[in-house]
């Protein structure tokens, strides 16, 4: 459990997003001016290396083994994704996400989009983060 623990404690990422907006920039830029904006969806916060240790843990649940590092990363790439993704979801609340702009949230309940969590107007951005790399920088 040592080893799962300081691997979750230590744990640094990125997030590939693949593909390029309609909008005309890639998917990988308009998710940095988001976290830049305040809606920091792939946040490296104690809670995400909490969700990260709690998959391991049950993945492991039963080895006898000590885990590979390998099998670490492979883990911890899925938790961390499945965890921005509830953000993106308005699933989590672990990040606090700052509120739309009183002029842009008039503007996307005019155009229909009510009650969607912030980032996933059309969908699209949120699509192509399911699809993101995790690649694992550092444990």
């Amino acid at each position: 459990m040592a080893v799962e623990r300081l691997f979750a404690q230590s744990l640094e990422y990125e997030l590939e997003v693949p593909g390029n907006h309609p909008g005309g920039l890639t998917n990988a830029e308009l998710f940095g001016i988001l976290a830049r904006q305040g809606r920091d969806f792939a946040k490296n916060s104690r809670s995400m290396r909490a969700a990260v240790l709690r998959d391991i843990r049950i993945a492991l649940e039963g080895t006898q083994r000590i885990p590979k590092e390998d099998q670490l990363k492979r883990i911890a790439a899925i938790a961390i994704l499945n965890r921005v993704l509830e953000r993106m979801d308005g699933l989590s609340e672990d990040v606090r996400i700052r509120n739309l702009t009183p002029a842009y949230a008039k503007a996307k309940m005019r155009a229909g989009y009510v009650n969607q969590p912030i980032g996933t107007r059309t969908g699209w951005l949120r699509n192509a983060v399911a699809e993101a790399k995790v690649l694992i920088t550092s444990s």
